[in-house]
């Protein structure tokens, strides 16, 4: 009986040994399957240098991740960051899944934005393997999920209203900014408030990411020494315009 109960636990000990194998065989073609083996590495990888190239605006090195560029890449990466006046890019939580040779890599974008400020969104590449290697393949949609065949996004913002300059016991010394013309007592103390003026493209970009070209901005006197507290911060949105000249809403920002 012994050896009958040894031979009995024998095998059930080689039962448990042989599902326990299938359990782990099984496990190991799942993680496989959804991109956690080493393709799913490679895919991964493969995305990061093509995202990272984008967020810095390297079109060689973009062009050289992606498989068979259409014939437009490189107008639609410009127009891209032109329309939205895109200054600094970052890429973060990057994920990659494959399924055979394609894939698809999802990730967390913050572009800076020149008149704007930063806006952040989530996106999505495809991948697949082009002879051995993986690379993105490309279509506007992963440059935003709202952007279709053709589509384009920009910029429409203004100027937020400055501050008033207020006296001690409360009446305005200087009121007015963007769109409403300018206040100011006259004399000594108007000399003191100081005056605006209009910046251009470059003196924009020195002040930050805020300010756009036309924006107006403390020249002297208080009104320059106290502007980023006066400044008002822009307004406006980020649309998606179809090539029938639909458009869509995909961000406000301002008003803060």
């Amino acid at each position: 009986r012994r050896g009958q109960e040894g031979g009995l636990q024998a095998g059930k000990g080689r039962r448990r040994f042989v599902a326990a194998t299938v359990a782990l065989g099984l496990l190991a073609s799942s993680c496989a399957a959804f991109g956690s083996g080493d393709d799913g590495g490679a895919a991964e990888e493969a995305a990061g240098r093509y995202l990272n190239a984008w967020a810095a605006g390297d079109l060689p090195a973009m062009t050289a991740a992606v498989a068979d560029p259409p014939a437009d890449f490189a107008s639609v990466q410009q127009q891209f960051r032109s329309g939205l006046g895109v200054v600094t890019g970052e890429v973060t939580d990057l994920r990659a899944e494959t399924s055979g040779d394609e894939g698809t890599a999802t990730f967390r974008a913050t572009l800076g934005l020149q008149g704007v400020g930063q806006w952040s969104y989530d996106g999505a590449v495809d991948l697949v393997q082009d002879d051995g290697e993986w690379r993105v393949r490309f279509d506007r949609a992963s440059l935003h999920p709202s952007l279709g065949e053709g589509g384009s996004l920009r910029v429409v913002r203004e100027q937020g209203p400055r501050a008033q300059i207020l006296a001690a016991g409360g009446q305005p010394l200087a009121a007015g900014g963007p769109g409403t013309g300018t206040d100011r007592i006259d004399g000594m103390a108007g000399d003191l408030i100081g005056e605006l003026r209009t910046v251009d493209a470059a003196e924009a970009a020195q002040l930050g990411l805020r300010y756009a070209p036309g924006d107006l901005v403390g020249d002297d006197g208080v009104e320059a020494g106290f502007d980023d507290r006066l400044n008002g911060a822009p307004v406006g949105r980020v649309e998606a315009v179809a090539p029938d000249g639909t458009v869509e809403v995909v961000h406000e920002f301002g008003g803060e």
